[in-house]
């Protein structure tokens, strides 16, 4: 019985850091989406010529 115990604590424990992991990378962080953001606008003003901004 003892080793039913450990074995479902461990099953939980490992399925819970599973889903951390799946939670944290897949969410972006708001330096993540605003440097992205200037990414693209940086490529849009390359493509139209504007090298000043």
């Amino acid at each position: 019985m003892k080793k039913y115990i450990i074995h479902i604590i461990f099953a939980v424990i490992m399925i819970s850091i599973c889903i951390y992991t799946f939670l944290v990378c897949s969410s972006k962080s708001y330096y993540d989406k605003n440097y992205s953001e200037k990414f693209i606008k940086s490529v849009n003003y390359i493509k139209d010529g504007n090298y000043v901004k």
